[in-house]
């Protein structure tokens, strides 16, 4: 193999001293950011920071949805090269999002959602009345089918009333995202490498149609276990975006000029032209991996004590919809966000230590035990942690 004569964007050596952990934790530290404005006026599309920056055309939230997909196609298709077993990398994917969302969901439902609905100082009766109105079957095949556990009368005297959990529903889309990455590999689809280009310009068309000429895949009807079949183009773009780069890492070059003009372009098409939906993918997505693998900004142990990037994720909202409903006369968009912030995290670690980490140690578990011991064949021991 002849000589690299420049340096690839994820270092000569693919390894996993990476700054992908910080990166996801502030992924979700600045989709609480965001909420707060959601929360606590109702809506985004007001003074939501990135919104009115780039003219309407995304929230800080959106922005950290997507970048969260495209980690995650990145992540998942690796951990989908390394070991293309189907029922060991399902396994994998159901022990790193159910244990911790059925959890929050339960805690929701029991928990969470009475104090939307009931004074502390009513009678238990009018509990009682709570847990006689939940339909146990339909939250059963909510959490099953990783759908949203919704408690319409809870919170109704909130900006965002009838909501005890916001953030869950986009948990859906990447589980689906995770089978089908797990569909095109047994079909080994994935040898050819233009297969997700082609699928991710394909989904870019359908999601450009949808932008600019309201063309809708349907009309955002939801589907039952499928959710709404209209988020699939711009969930597939960004997912497929971390699948090429993660296919082509040999050959994409880090030059930190290349890295000063992705980021000028994202800026441009933010603030005077309607273009983020084609650069963040592109563009936004080498400034990311650049950031990830650098040799200057160190921070490749930040998950040393956990990774709380997704309990972050699955706490927050509740979090902050309790602050405002017992504080509101105490809480502005920066205080709802500061007070959040470190109540969720603090939940997160628990969430990460007493469900989510003793849930992983089964993945080393195979399902299914090898009928002959294998020839051993050194591995490299240097990737990154999946996610």
């Amino acid at each position: 193999m002849a000589k690299l004569k420049y340096i690839p964007l994820f270092g000569r050596h693919f390894h996993k001293n990476n700054n992908l952990d910080f990166i996801r934790f502030f992924l979700a530290t600045i989709v609480i950011f965001c909420h707060c404005f959601v929360i606590y006026y109702g809506t985004e599309d007001t003074v939501e920071p990135l919104w009115v920056f780039s003219q309407k055309q995304m929230s800080i939230g959106t922005f950290a949805v997507n970048f969260f997909f495209m980690l995650s196609g990145f992540l998942i298709y690796q951990s989908w090269e390394r070991s293309p077993a189907i029922l060991e990398f399902l396994k994998k994917r159901f022990l790193r999002i159910y244990p911790g969302y059925i959890v929050v969901c339960l805690l929701c439902v029991f928990v969470i959602g009475p104090f939307g609905t009931a004074d502390f100082f009513q009678p238990f009766g009018y509990w009682e009345l709570y847990y006689q109105r939940i339909d146990y079957l339909q939250i059963t095949i909510n959490i099953l089918s990783l759908s949203e556990v919704t408690v319409p009368w809870s919170f109704s005297n909130l900006p965002i009333a009838n909501t005890v959990n916001g953030s869950l529903w986009t948990i859906k889309y990447e589980f689906l995202c995770y089978i089908l990455v797990a569909l095109f590999g047994m079909l080994k689809f994935f040898r050819f490498r233009w297969f997700a280009i082609s699928i991710f310009l394909i989904a870019l068309v359908i999601y450009a149609l949808q932008e600019f000429a309201h063309v809708w895949v349907y009309n955002w009807q939801e589907m039952s276990y499928f959710g709404k079949p209209d988020f699939y183009p711009r969930f597939l773009v960004y997912y497929f975006s971390g699948i090429i780069f993660y296919q082509n890492k040999e050959y994409i070059p880090r030059v930190p000029s290349l890295f000063l003009l992705s980021l000028f372009i994202c800026i441009l098409s933010a603030y005077y032209f309607k273009g983020l939906m084609f650069t963040l993918p592109t563009f936004g997505a080498y400034c990311v991996f650049y950031i990830a693998f650098s040799m200057h900004f160190r921070l490749y142990r930040w998950a040393k004590f956990g990774d709380f990037s997704y309990g972050i994720y699955l706490y927050a909202w509740p979090v902050q919809q309790l602050l405002l409903l017992f504080f509101e006369p105490y809480m502005n968009v920066w205080n709802l966000f500061s007070s959040a912030t470190l109540i969720t995290i603090l939940l997160a670690m628990v969430s990460w230590n007493l469900i989510e980490k003793p849930a992983l140690k089964f993945k080393v578990k195979p399902l299914l035990k090898p009928i002959s011991k294998p020839e051993f064949s050194p591995q490299p021991k240097t990737f990154i942690t999946e996610s």
